[in-house]
């Protein structure tokens, strides 16, 4: 019998919660879940902003590749290209009846019925509270109990944990202290807003129980595949739309009783959010599509045929930086300049960096709150001061980081021209441009 599927999608949590060790923070379902299921720990979304994220996992490919780099709302407007095949077309041509409900990111509001494969769609726009979404959920349920002729792909998503942080009218949350992260410096301000935040996460994980309780109630737990996730890290300076660590880290936790995926395991295995549809489709016993540029990781859980496994994840913040990430080292590449900011962040008064530098490389090891840039490659400065200037006056230590940034970026580089990303061939054209373009030439050539 084909299993049911629910995936559950929240915004901006990144690890922020108990089960990850936040232990400040009030998750009782979400850490029941994993407790349940399988915790994954080294689990790492492709882009540091949500919609690029969410279609890459949808699809298995590159948000380079689908069209999706930027944000599916104005200004921007992004959507898939013509083609790409959503998880939810996959599994409704394999017979599975799909629904959304909540929030999705994947494309333009008003291409969600042509663009994306769902038979139903609920509370997509606009956007209630997760408690409005939840209430949706288990009355869908409910009604597809009372029928079960096919399996569901039920996609839930909620809005929370984004700012405004007081959306739905949330109250702060600092029962247990408040979680204080080592990229962002103490302060009133600072404690205010992760306090207001933790209050919001603590109302998700209320709205989740409710829907994992539904679920038990109406006896569908044991051969439904539950899947947690998120896009990205939490919107806080240094954090989201940065491709450091704490803005592309994710939480991913699986539950699947019946073929064994339970018990609260943990894997550790080095991963990346482009793996999850291959992933989901080997659970289910589908064939992969054949344009896929994630891999399958079904391997870590029990009963299925070992998988290979990575040793380094990509990322990309729109079409100005990527990143290539192992176990060790981070390596940045920023194609277009940003606001570099010293850590621990001060949230009333960010400090910027001096000059921002074209690449950046970071000792993960050593140094897991990427401070002190390795990169022998010197910032852009007003006099443009070559980066061999000074080669000869290197330590070991400086010649040893050169070596593992020239292979990086080699590594960096082949995985760009293997998914021949466009930024390679010139410039991003954006929906925006194009929109601009057309007024201009509808108006000249009338």
């Amino acid at each position: 019998m084909k299993p049911n599927i629910l995936h559950l999608t929240w915004h901006d949590v990144g690890r922020f919660l108990n089960c990850y060790g936040r232990k400040e923070l009030v998750t009782p379902h979400i850490d029941q879940l994993a407790a349940d299921g399988m915790r994954f720990t080294n689990y790492w979304a492709t882009s540091a902003v949500c919609s690029p994220s969410r279609a890459c996992a949808l699809t298995g490919r590159y948000p380079q590749a689908i069209g999706v780099i930027g944000l599916c709302h104005a200004p921007e407007n992004y959507s898939l290209n013509a083609g790409e095949r959503h998880l939810s077309h996959i599994l409704r041509d394999a017979g599975w009846h799909t629904c959304l409900v909540g929030w999705q990111h994947e494309t333009t509001h008003d291409k969600v019925r042509d663009s994306l494969g769902f038979q139903e769609i609920h509370l997509n726009d606009p956007l209630p509270p997760c408690d409005v979404v939840a209430t949706r959920v288990v009355e869908w349920l409910r009604a597809h109990a009372q029928r079960q002729d096919k399996p569901f792909y039920l996609q839930a998503g909620f809005f929370e944990v984004h700012r405004p942080h007081t959306f739905g009218g949330v109250k702060p949350d600092a029962e247990r202290g408040v979680y204080q992260p080592p990229f962002l410096a103490d302060s009133p301000r600072a404690r205010a807003e992760l306090a207001q935040q933790q209050g919001m996460i603590r109302k998700a994980d209320e709205c989740a129980g409710v829907i994992f309780t539904a679920l038990r109630e109406l006896a569908l737990d044991d051969n439904t595949i539950v899947i947690f996730t998120s896009d990205h890290g939490v919107e806080f300076p240094r954090a989201k739309a940065t491709l450091y660590d704490p803005g592309i880290e994710i939480p991913l936790i699986i539950r699947w009783p019946k073929r064994g995926i339970a018990g609260g395991t943990v894997c550790d295995a080095l991963l990346s959010n482009v793996d999850y549809l291959p992933t989901l489709l080997d659970l289910v016993d589908l064939p992969k599509p054949a344009n896929l540029h994630g891999q399958s990781f079904s391997g870590v859980f029990p009963r299925f045929p070992r998988t290979p496994a990575r040793d380094e994840i990509h990322a990309t913040f729109l079409s100005s930086h990527r990143a290539i990430r192992t176990r060790t080292h981070k390596l940045i590449w920023n194609i277009s300049p940003h606001a570099a900011l010293a850590v621990p962040v001060l949230m009333e008064r960010p400090q910027r960096m001096p000059a921002w530098a074209p690449w950046e490389l970071y000792d993960l090891q050593q140094d897991p709150l990427e401070s002190a840039n390795l990169s022998s490659v010197r910032p852009f400065t007003h006099a443009g001061s070559s980066s061999d200037e000074l080669a000869h006056h290197r330590t070991g230590a400086e010649r040893a980081a050169l070596e593992i940034e020239a292979g990086m970026k080699q590594r960096l580089w082949a995985w760009m021209e293997r998914i021949d990303d466009y930024i390679l061939h010139g410039p991003e054209r954006t929906p925006y441009y194009d929109r601009a373009m057309k007024e201009y030439l509808d108006t000249r050539s009338k």
